[in-house]
């Protein structure tokens, strides 16, 4: 699972090319992402372009949108993991199977949802979904904090 996570990261960053990028690629200062806390700041600077332009109807590329999310998601999981290593990434499948009672917190598998960072038996965070909330509501979901939280 964390090789995909990774690869996801480097996509986000600009090491892995695919047909379709991120939404507003060319706003993201990509050179700059070393996978430091420190650079979370570039990622919200990012995020809250792409917050805008989502408010103002100005991003019409759906997979963009998903592409956003899961390679921004991955990369601030990334920035978390390999600054706390004993956080790992496991799929929504994985995880509900081993905590059914949190299905009725989290809900349904979704693209935020799609895999979490655990820590032992006890610990969760869903990197894809504060990137996610954060292009749905805004500044309030920063990654640098939700770093800070969980480190």
């Amino acid at each position: 699972m964390t090789a995909i996570f990774e690869e996801f990261a480097a996509s986000f960053i600009g090491e892995v090319c695919w047909e379709e990028d991120i939404a507003l690629a060319s706003t993201l200062e990509r050179g700059l992402l070393d996978f430091s806390p420190g650079s979370l700041d570039l990622v919200d600077k990012y995020l809250t372009a792409v917050c805008d332009a989502v408010a103002n109807d100005k991003i019409e590329q759906v997979n963009e949108l998903n592409n956003t999310v899961l390679w921004g998601g991955a990369y601030v999981g990334e920035v978390l993991r390999r600054a706390r290593p004993e956080w790992s990434w496991l799929d929504y499948d994985d995880y509900i199977a081993n905590n059914p009672n949190s299905l009725k917190a989290i809900g349904p598998r979704s693209l935020g949802t799609t895999a979490f960072l655990v820590k032992g038996a006890d610990s969760m965070c869903m990197p894809l979904n504060k990137v996610l909330r954060f292009i749905k509501e805004g500044p309030d979901n920063s990654t640098r904090a939700f770093f800070n939280t969980f480190a």
